[in-house]
């Protein structure tokens, strides 16, 4: 039974690139740096608002309004940004957007939660309706890191599919997070969406070879149904440094969910692309210069739209921001261009803000799960926009 909308993960969270560089200290001071002056009020217990324009959050689930004095708009929004998954509700400090997927009209979200510097990590599941409130079935943690054979600490799912013969498939990858640039990429499979899930004893896709550009690290993996098949999104790197540039996004394919194989073009002959070949690379001289990661991606009747990142940690503020491409086939891909094609989430009122995930609803309009990190704890929320045209 192939997944009738599924839905594009990414999520960057606490830990910056938790494919794992070794400038992750850095960003996370860098992010508190860059945090613009806030007031913080009680407010009464009127119906939850956002307004990102103003760059204002209320919400009753805190009780807190954080007002910022940012003035940068998010111009692609088409609506408020609304919390979904809030520190008191769902088990740890922090609840960070994973894998969202829609099946029979119900939503369900695989969410990674854990405490400050990333420790008691646990994946969660929620349901919703309508993409913006959420729910619990149970308060019983899905996975544990120990789950985990290969694990290095830190586990991040970023897609889930529903395969052929109606078992659920997770994909997540595991990172040492602050500690290593290494990560490699699992599977977890499932009966149903509440377990019990087992996890695959060997990675589905390790790093590459000594010489290959995804040699350092393979993360986020972003699965979807296509033809016969399914296709994995994912970033690499060798270093992850930003005068590198060298972190960028790949391709993987499989016949059954589970054995996937990198994407070669045979006319490629230098040895980084002996095993495999990026489909999304940096652009010098560009705002995504740096590096090009956490592949989101939806299917639409004419193809594929994805949401990808960049980040530059070298500047006096660190900056995540987020590109469109488009591909019919899903290898070729062009980058959107013009306003609105590329930008940043500096108008929200946090200390650090990243895109966890993304949803297609009713096929006309994207929902983008955004974790927003402040001190000492992290939620996610969401902002609808508009399906882009190429």
């Amino acid at each position: 039974m192939r997944n009738p909308i599924v839905v594009a993960i990414l999520t960057l969270s606490l830990v910056a690139a938790a494919c794992g560089d070794d400038d992750s200290a850095e960003t996370s001071q860098a992010a508190a740096a860059s945090t613009t002056s806030a007031e913080s009020a009680t407010t009464t217990t009127e119906p939850a608002t956002s307004t990102v324009a103003e760059t204002t959050v209320v919400t009753t689930t805190t009780t807190t309004m954080v007002t910022t004095t940012t003035t940068e708009a998010a111009r692609p929004f088409a609506g408020d940004l609304v919390m979904v998954l809030d520190r008191d509700s769902w088990g740890r400090t922090h609840a960070l957007a994973g894998a969202v997927l829609e099946y029979d009209g119900v939503f369900h979200f695989f969410y990674t939660a854990g405490d400050a510097n990333g420790t008691n990590l646990a994946i969660g599941h929620a349901t919703s309706t309508d993409g913006y409130t959420w729910t619990r079935p149970s308060e019983d943690w899905l996975l544990l890191p120990e789950d985990v054979p290969y694990n290095m600490g830190f586990i991040y799912p970023s897609s889930a599919v529903i395969l052929d013969d109606g078992t659920w498939a997770m994909f997540f990858h595991t990172s040492g997070g602050l500690t290593t640039r290494r990560a490699v990429i699992g599977r977890a499979t499932a009966p149903g969406p509440e377990g019990p899930w087992t996890v695959d004893p060997e990675p589905v896709l390790d790093v590459g070879e000594s010489e290959a550009w995804d040699s350092g690290g393979v993360g986020y993996p972003m699965v979807l149904p296509a033809g016969d098949g399914y296709l994995m999104w994912y970033d690499g790197h060798r270093g992850d440094q930003d005068q590198l540039g060298d972190r960028s996004i790949g391709l993987a394919t499989s016949s059954d969910g589970a054995v996937f194989t990198r994407h070669d073009d045979p006319s490629t002959t230098d040895p980084l692309f002996a095993g495999g070949d990026p489909v999304l690379a940096t652009t010098p001289g560009t705002w995504d210069a740096e590096r090009v990661f956490d592949p989101n991606v939806v299917a639409t009747g004419g193809g594929f739209v994805m949401v990808y990142s960049t980040a530059n940690v070298r500047s006096s503020r660190f900056t995540t921001g987020y590109g469109f491409a488009f591909s019919e086939d899903g290898i070729a891909w062009e980058k959107g261009t013009g306003e609105g094609f590329g930008w940043t989430v500096d108008a929200f009122p946090a200390s650090q803000r990243s895109l966890g995930s993304m949803a297609l609803a009713e096929g006309e309009q994207l929902l983008l799960y955004f974790d927003l990190l402040f001190t000492g704890y992290g939620e996610t929320y969401v902002v609808p926009m508009e399906v882009p045209a190429e």
